[in-house]
């Protein structure tokens, strides 16, 4: 009965999608949107939870005023990727207020106003002084939002009702559907191909830059092309593009976050949140922070790879390996306008920390070499460890580690392993490879995803872009 009501609302998902990413990065002109809310609110009514989305989000019933994180993911970030530009809009009963994009150090030359401190997740930083470009330091993303609502609104004496974050594959992904975009006053074609490229030379070196303007305003410039191509698409063309809006939604390139507790509960409940996973099951996050001011995190391989020992007992200990490598030699040298004498790359040795979410109360057994995992506090009911990963361009990096599961399994005739592999907001492709290894006296019966069996082991191997919620049943010989 459950997945059959999932199934329905799923079928109502794709035009608040629409909705949601139109109105979050305020690709909708004024005149034009009153047209589409109807059509879309009119085939929604028999759905109450969308329903309540839509009249929220659309500020049909009260004003909703949206923050608008732009989140550079090349630049990782435990919340999805630096956010290097904000905007701002506001939606009232079918109007549109449209502030223009702006890089996010027009507010945060004077963060020390807004005077925004919190203790950390984390016990090794203690008491943060937060500005915007850094709210997103957790590995829950609500958490990443409510602290940059608090900050903006300090700052800029605007009130915020949602928080919605995109990274640069939301930009990519229209350009890709409506084609290239010539901008003239830069000289330049912009591609799905060359988008982050562009963007990220743009910003650090560009003709911009040079003249002492915002930076970003090539971004903004984008974005006006955007709204004048998606304001000429009739309802049916925007649930076509919505289609693949929902995947981005899926692979947390696109993050939701309510002020309203009713709201926020259904974001939750449909994964549009980009918070933690509430599970009791075997659980397992990993999410990095660029710790240097490179663009270097687009082009890592990652792998992730662990091997299931169920003992006689019940225990479980995993094996488990993280594996990087950075595919993208050093690249593109620029000099920056403001420190002209000093040769840099926007692409280059890649350093990250990384952070690792694990079922509260597992014990580490052992780690190897350069891993060195530390404890770093305990984040949405799991425990979190932490290393540092320094790449070297085009040498791949193993980090090993081995923990106990604070759970046993058990079953006379049968018994279930579940494990549950969150993807990382923001984050970009990897391949997951899980290995189960059961002892004798026991025959592997079902699984809910394709698996592979060899010599009595089974094996789950897939390149993942969303989480994935693996269950395997045993049953006795």
């Amino acid at each position: 009965m459950r997945s059959s009501r999932n199934k329905k609302y799923k079928n109502y998902i794709v035009p608040f999608l629409v909705v949601l990413a139109l109105v979050g990065l305020a690709l909708l002109v004024l005149s034009g949107l009153p047209k589409y809310i109807n059509k879309v609110v009119d085939k929604s009514t028999k759905i109450s939870e969308y329903n309540l989305l839509a009249q929220n989000f659309l500020g049909l019933d009260k004003r909703n005023d949206t923050l608008i994180l732009f989140m550079n993911n090349a630049e990782q970030r435990y919340g999805g990727g630096f956010i290097g530009s904000l905007g701002y809009v506001s939606l009232d009963k079918g109007k549109i207020k449209l502030d223009p994009v702006r890089e996010v150090y027009y507010y945060d030359y004077f963060f020390g106003e807004a005077n925004y401190t919190e203790k950390s997740p984390d016990p090794t930083e203690g008491e943060v002084l937060y500005s915007l470009r850094d709210s997103g330091q957790s590995l829950d993303w609500p958490a990443n939002a409510k602290r940059a609502d608090i900050i903006f609104e300090r700052l800029s004496r605007k009130n915020v009702n949602t928080v919605l974050g995109v990274t640069p594959e939301v930009l990519k992904y229209l350009i890709q559907k409506t084609g290239p975009i010539e901008l003239k006053d830069y000289k330049l074609t912009v591609t799905d191909t060359n988008i982050t490229e562009t963007i990220q030379q743009q910003v650090e070196f560009g003709k911009d830059k040079k003249q002492g303007k915002d930076p970003k305003t090539i971004l903004t410039s984008i974005v006006t092309v955007l709204m004048e191509r998606l304001q000429q698409k009739n309802i049916a063309e925007l649930k076509d593009l919505a289609l693949g809006l929902e995947k981005l939604a899926e692979s947390r390139q696109i993050l939701v976050y309510s002020s309203d507790y009713e709201v926020s509960q259904l974001l939750k409940k449909y994964k549009l949140d980009g918070s933690l996973e509430s599970t009791s099951a075997d659980y397992f996050l990993t999410s990095e922070k660029n710790l240097s001011i490179d663009k270097s995190n687009a082009f890592i391989d990652r792998k992730i790879s662990r091997s299931f020992n169920v003992l006689e007992d019940g225990s479980v200990e995993v094996n488990a390996k993280i594996i990087r490598n950075q595919t993208l030699p050093v690249s593109f040298p620029y000099y920056d306008p403001n420190v002209p004498d000093v040769l840099t790359h926007v692409v280059r040795k890649n350093k990250s920390f990384i952070k690792i979410a694990l079922p509260k109360k597992t014990q580490i057994i052992d780690y190897k070499g350069s891993t060195k995992l530390e404890f770093r506090g305990s984040e949405g009911g799991y425990d979190i460890y932490g290393f540092q990963s320094d790449l070297e361009p085009l040498v791949p990096s193993e980090y090993s580690f081995k923990y106990k599961l604070p759970f046993r399994l058990a079953g006379e005739n049968y018994f279930q392993l579940d494990t549950y592999i969150q993807y990382p907001n923001g984050g970009w492709k990897n391949e997951v490879a899980n290995e189960f290894i059961v002892p004798k006296g026991w025959n592997f019966k079902s699984s809910n995803l394709p698996i592979k069996q060899t010599d009595g082991k089974v094996y789950y191997n897939e390149k993942v872009d969303k989480d994935i919620q693996l269950k395997l049943i045993y049953e006795k010989k």
